[in-house]
């Protein structure tokens, strides 16, 4: 029989694990360099380090309305038209003529008379658009808008306007129909244009009807 002289053996023999304590690793005394202990671990992984990124100075960007290019500005639209305004007493007439176009007096006349209008103290003016050719002048479509309501509203209270055009410059009439449109004191009768009275005599005749109702309707 095996004499057990130890306690080792002992716990040995009764199946027990015995863990004993090893002495404590030297530590490695610190590099002179003070370097990271990261690249030994790198290396030890089988890792290649990576590489150490220089510090560089933030860009300094400009402001991006300087960067951006400056949209070329934008002429204004300069419209052209030449309105004849005639001035009867009682029934003023306003037409839109061609850049050549004669006064259609005749044809003028001829509605004045239907309307009880003074054909001898006639009054006539002539709007052409643009009015003058010189820079630095508001001719836009908004002025030339104004300028044409100015000069509608001083006509009598009765209006015959003959062209659809005009309409683009004096915002009341393009709601108007075939039936006179009072705006404010006026009344307003838009026709077709000179070109198409002319060569209809459908709206010769509606014209005429019309304008022997408006003048009953006093």
């Amino acid at each position: 029989m095996k004499i057990l002289t130890g306690k080792r053996q002992y716990l040995d023999a009764m199946g027990i694990d015995v863990w004993s304590v090893r002495p404590a690793l030297p530590v490695p005394a610190p590099t002179s360099s003070g370097g990271s202990p990261l690249p030994d671990l790198v290396k030890a992984i089988g890792a290649s380090p990576e590489p150490v990124r220089k510090a560089t100075a933030p860009l300094t960007e400009k402001p991006a309305i300087e960067n951006a290019a400056k949209p070329a500005p934008v002429e204004a639209e300069i419209p052209r038209f030449r309105f004849a305004l005639l001035h009867y007493g009682t029934l003023g007439v306003c037409i839109s003529l061609g850049e050549t176009d004669s006064l259609p007096r005749r044809f003028c006349d001829d509605l004045a008379r239907v309307l009880d209008g003074d054909l001898e103290g006639l009054r006539y003016h002539e709007l052409t658009w643009p009015m003058l050719d010189t820079a630095g002048i508001d001719q836009s479509v908004n002025a030339a808008r104004v300028v044409v309501t100015q000069k509608l509203k001083s006509l009598p209270a009765r209006v015959v306007v003959i062209g659809e055009d005009v309409a683009e410059y004096y915002g009341p009439l393009r709601d108007i129909g075939d039936q006179p449109l009072n705006v404010g004191n006026q009344s307003y009768l838009l026709v077709p244009s000179m070109a198409r009275t002319f060569s209809s005599a459908e709206i010769k005749r509606s014209l005429f009807v019309a304008l022997q109702t408006w003048r009953n309707s006093r």
